[in-house]
Formats: C-alpha cells, sequence, structure tokens
C-alpha cells in the first residue's frame, strides 16, 4: 500500500515480557491493591429523636423507618434533616398513590424520589448483600517460628 494506507501488522512488534524487564520496559500485570475492609458505624455521641413538632402522619413514618436507619448507621444528628423530608416525602407519595390519578406524572416522580432517598439512608434494597464485618485480627506470618519445640 501507498504512504497513507494503513497496513495490519505493521509498526513495532511487541516485545517479551524477558526482554522488558532486562531493558526496563513498562510491566502489565498490575496487583489490584488490597480492600480495606468497611469501617464499622461509629457509635452516636447523641441520640438521634424524632422532632416532636412533626405531624401524626410523618411522625408515624419516622417510627416505621428510623430504626432501620439508625442500625444502618446512616441517621445521625447531621442527617437529621433531610430524614424529616424523607418522611415528609413518604407521606406524599403515599396520598398520591391512593389518589385516583395514581401513576401520574407527579406521583412517579415522588416515587422516584422517595426511592432514591430510601437508598441514601439505607433502608431500601439496592441490588447488593450488605455485609457487616468485624475487625479481623491480624494474622502474624512468622507465628509458627515462634513457636519453641
Amino acid at each position: 500500500m501507498g504512504r497513507g494506507g494503513v497496513r495490519s501488522g505493521s509498526g513495532r512488534k511487541p516485545q517479551g515480557a524477558a526482554i522488558l524487564s532486562l531493558h526496563g520496559g513498562r510491566r502489565r500485570n498490575r496487583v489490584k491493591p488490597a480492600e480495606e475492609p468497611p469501617k464499622e458505624p461509629q457509635e452516636l455521641q447523641e441520640p438521634v429523636n424524632r422532632p416532636e413538632d412533626l405531624p401524626e402522619d410523618q411522625q408515624a413514618v419516622w417510627d416505621e423507618l428510623a430504626p432501620f436507619a439508625i442500625q444502618a448507621g446512616t441517621l445521625t444528628p447531621q442527617t437529621r434533616s433531610a430524614f424529616v423530608m424523607l418522611c415528609r416525602n413518604v407521606v406524599l407519595e403515599r396520598r398520591l398513590a391512593a389518589a385516583p390519578n395514581c401513576g401520574d406524572s407527579n406521583h412517579r416522580g415522588m416515587l422516584q424520589w422517595v426511592a432514591s432517598r430510601m437508598k441514601d439512608f439505607a433502608i431500601a434494597p439496592f441490588g447488593k448483600p450488605v455485609v457487616r464485618m468485624t475487625a479481623a485480627k491480624p494474622v502474624d506470618p512468622f507465628a509458627e517460628f515462634d513457636q519453641v519445640g
């Protein structure tokens, strides 16, 4: 082919691993870093109490969902206002679900919003198992040599 044409197999031929290691070539076998075990939720410094000024229907949603969010470690004093908004919108979604125009764009939008926030608080399933690992004791690689006898 001419100068501008492309020919398969053109270009420099790949060198073997032995040649690359001798000449300081790039290593292509990457080792993935060890994954750190997930951290356990820290104990809350202060309890997260339900706001007393919530309407009754929102209080019922709080009482229904808060234990799961506290267990997941996602309901903290810093996320309390976002959880109140979740409770408010769960009540609105339930009202829209009971309305004659159930399934319209307003209801679908509210369903998406509520589902997203429930995942934010780790209340709704998200397709993967949640594994709680306890801190494993470090393994001493020289333990067998420390034994006398």
